[in-house]
């Protein structure tokens, strides 16, 4: 197996949690947007989504060597715009895995919380689905802590991906 097909299936496992996720906020009422994840000081359900959609995003134009998005030009301010923003990025990761971009040319770029960076096409797409996964663990804890469990196994095992 090539990292590119483990890339392509870990994306494909993001990708279906994204579609279960639209497909359950659809059914909530808006409150659930409203619930807060961590320290409940900065950061609810629908910021955190945001920020993971933007940094798939981000990372996805860097790697293809576009322009960078920023968050205020980006402002996703209903779950249509949300899922969106997803979808955009998600496309041109998978994009990213056709062969289309080097993968081991390095990259430098600058981050909005740790400065300048330095770091090859593949770092930087592995960070970019763990940040994905990390975050999204956090959403479906703070969303069962707050008594709004999602009713489906969120572990790769249990996905169609891999198979």
């Amino acid at each position: 197996m090539t990292a590119g097909i483990a890339f392509s299936e870990l994306l494909h496992w993001i990708g279906a949690e994204t579609d279960a996720y639209r497909t359950w906020f659809a059914r909530r009422p808006a409150a659930v947007w409203q619930v807060p994840v961590g320290d409940g000081q900065t950061a609810t359900v629908r910021d955190l989504l945001f920020h993971v959609y933007m940094v798939d995003l981000r990372y996805a134009q860097r790697l293809h060597g576009q322009p960078v998005s920023t968050y205020e030009a980006e402002q996703a301010v209903d779950a249509d715009a949300l899922f969106a923003l997803a979808a955009r990025g998600q496309d041109l990761l998978r994009r990213a895995l056709d062969g289309s971009v080097d993968l081991d040319r390095r990259l430098v770029f600058q981050t909005r919380s740790a400065g300048e960076l330095q770091a090859s096409g593949r770092k930087i797409l592995a960070h970019t689905l763990t940040h994905h996964i990390r975050h999204l663990a956090q959403i479906a804890t703070a969303l069962r802590q707050h008594g709004h469990p999602t009713g489906w196994m969120h572990d790769l095992l249990m996905s169609d991906a891999l198979d």
